[in-house]
């Protein structure tokens, strides 16, 4: 039978004496990268891929090879890494690294989609190497792209790690911080926002919560997301988490419950989402309402796996009531790519064009 081996360790201990003096500063790497990696739902599977190193340096081949070797035959190694050796990305830099990458992991099945290692320095035993990870998890449950350094001998290890969510990617970053003298991860706006209610950056990753104040709300589900019933969990962005229609005063509840499900379902937008009025696909068919709150669920407590968990907290959640305003009414299937364009330009302050995948919706209705 086949057996999977998950490999688990913590990361490397060094002393004080052993740590490095900074290098060049991986955020200021991270910046000249995308936020997000908005291509990443297309890659399907990665736990079986090799994490690619990419060597940003002019080694001749001997080197090249000895850079593989020393990165899969370090002591806690899973001996999961390739090298890539075309094209020749020597004197690149880490955009154009990342800019071969994305485009190499929709030809090559076995490289992983999301981590990968960059060799940026000739001295990489003393000086270390980049991990890139296209998929970091941020405080507000978005995904990001971030770089981190740490030794060549960790970095196969790191991308294990990282894959199977035995560590996260701050911890790693906290270790760069202590043994490479980089940032402090909790400062840099990419991972952890200032503002809880600062939109985060649009992605396929930005759900919204929806409501409906009319009897028959089900049907609109396939206006809003077509062929949603076959999705896997996870990938619908739109959850309907209420329906008020036979109640005196519907927005009430509406004002009552949304901090709750946001904290119930923390990768919903905490301050726009969708109530549906009419139950067809008229032009008014939909309100995208904002919730005026400053959407931070830092103090409140939820844990899905017991009564208290679930209770404790929900009173106070309650008692928020944020002011709603309609922000536009819409037709079901131009909702998500107009709360998309809403999230973008507020995140960029400028006007963001509408997204191209509403074109699901004319094959949905044609096919009826």
């Amino acid at each position: 039978p086949l057996v999977l081996a998950l490999y688990i360790f913590l990361p490397r201990q060094s002393s004080t004496g052993s740590q490095h003096l900074p290098m060049a500063s991986t955020k200021q790497l991270e910046d000249t990268l995308p936020r997000c990696d908005s291509y990443h739902n297309r890659a399907g599977d990665t736990l079986s891929g090799q994490w690619p190193i990419y060597s940003l340096v002019a080694f001749d081949e001997p080197s090249l090879k000895q850079v593989e070797t020393d990165i899969n035959e370090a002591e806690d190694s899973t001996s999961n890494s390739i090298l890539m050796t075309e094209p020749d990305l020597s004197n690149s830099t880490l955009r154009d690294v990342y800019d071969h990458h994305i485009r190499l992991r929709d030809e090559n099945d076995k490289i992983h989609h999301t981590l990968s290692i960059a060799v940026d320095q000739s001295d990489y035993q003393a000086n270390g190497v980049l991990v890139v990870d296209l998929k970091v998890m941020t405080d507000t449950s978005q995904t990001v792209i971030g770089v981190l350094r740490c030794g060549y001998d960790d970095a196969d290890l790191y991308c294990a790690n990282l894959d199977i969510g035995n560590m996260s990617f701050i911890d790693y970053k906290k270790e760069e911080q202590r043994l490479w003298g980089g940032d402090d991860p909790y400062e840099n706006q990419r991972y952890f926002s200032r503002d809880a209610a600062s939109p985060a950056p649009p992605s396929d990753e930005q759900h919204y919560a929806w409501y409906s104040n009319v009897e028959m709300g089900g049907p609109i589900q396939d206006l809003l997301e077509p062929g949603w019933i076959d999705m896997i969990e996870g990938e619908s962005r739109l959850h309907r988490v209420g329906g008020w229609f036979n109640f005196p005063d519907p927005w009430h509840e509406i004002r009552r419950q949304f901090p709750y499900h946001c904290l119930q379902q923390p990768e919903l937008h905490r301050k726009l989402f969708l109530v549906a009025e009419k139950a067809g696909n008229e032009p008014d068919a939909l309100s995208i309402c904002k919730a005026e709150w400053n959407g931070d669920l830092g103090n409140y407590h939820y844990d899905p796996n017991s009564h208290e968990g679930r209770t404790r907290d929900r009173e106070k959640m309650f008692a928020i009531m944020p002011d709603i305003s309609v922000v536009k009414k819409v037709r079901p299937g131009e909702a998500l790519d107009e709360l998309d364009r809403l999230v973008c330009s507020a995140h960029t302050g400028n006007e963001c064009p509408i997204s191209p995948h509403s074109s699901r919706l004319e094959e949905f209705l044609y096919s009826q």
